[in-house]
């Protein structure tokens, strides 16, 4: 099998010198749970990827330790987490501010699932007027919810 080179890939678009991280979107990933922070990490390094300037990594607070060692880059923000390990309903408090602070979010990478996850989803489904995107958990937790 032989490899082509690809010579059709877009140039990405200029950025002004005067530009700073902030200028280019914040993204807040609300993800994790024990076992599972490689979502939180992964979802994180597909933001910076994908050009955004800041990205938040919102996370049960015992594994931010190993999300952070992934990617440094991060600013991470601790969210309380259950007997599970999983985030507690109650976050939704702290994540009040988080997300007026962003420009775009992202929901369940790694979240499993609890009832107070399920809330949680349904109150940023429901609430949220920013662009949100659901992954595989996020979807199953708001599956609670089929309203």
């Amino acid at each position: 099998m032989t490899l082509q080179r690809m010579t059709n890939v877009p140039q990405p678009p200029s950025r002004p010198d005067d530009a700073h991280k902030g200028t280019f979107g914040r993204v807040l990933i609300v993800a994790g749970s024990t076992g599972m922070s490689g979502a939180a990490a992964l979802s994180g390094l597909g933001a910076l990827r994908g050009g955004a300037g800041l990205v938040y990594v919102a996370a049960p607070r015992s594994l931010l330790p190993t999300i952070a060692a992934i990617e440094p880059s991060y600013l991470t923000i601790p969210l309380p987490e259950d007997d599970h390990g999983c985030i507690c309903g109650s976050a939704q408090s702290e994540l009040t501010e988080l997300i007026s602070r962003n420009d775009v979010i992202a929901a369940g990478p790694g979240w499993g699932q609890s009832v107070g996850l399920q809330k949680l989803a349904h109150w940023i489904f429901t609430t949220v007027d920013k662009p949100v995107v659901f992954d595989a958990d996020g979807l199953n937790a708001l599956g609670a919810h089929p309203d």
